[in-house]
């Protein structure tokens, strides 16, 4: 079990870093970074949506309400925005140091969750 997990967690890493050297060259054959992430969400969404499928076959999904609803949108915008960012300054830099960046991400998260509460 603990060697399909760390397999799963080099994969994604891995896709990480095409992903981020994939940006790099299309952005500097002329792609809009905003072309890119909107290429990288469609994709992700299809990808994503029949897994929702096959879940909630299983369980029930809950309902939405007000607040579970304000999250979904904050969590997008926040999301979108990290994107954004990221790939501007990939455009600025190299992909090796963005990669790196994302191994610092729970760190920041540790900090902001302490700093919270």
């Amino acid at each position: 079990m603990l060697v399909m997990i760390i397999a799963v967690l080099v994969t994604v890493e891995c896709m990480e870093v095409g992903l981020n050297t994939l940006n790099k060259a299309a952005t500097s054959r002329g792609m809009s970074n905003f072309v890119f992430i909107f290429y990288a969400n469609a994709l992700a969404f299809f990808f994503l949506l029949p897994s929702t499928f096959i879940y909630h076959r299983i369980r029930p999904c809950r309902k939405l309400n007000f607040s579970i609803f304000c999250r979904m949108i904050l969590l997008a915008l926040l999301s979108c925005s990290v994107q954004i960012l990221m790939y501007f300054g990939i455009g600025y830099s190299n992909p090796t140091l963005a990669s790196a960046m994302t191994d610092v991400v729970p760190a920041f998260t540790f900090l902001i969750a302490v700093i919270a509460g």
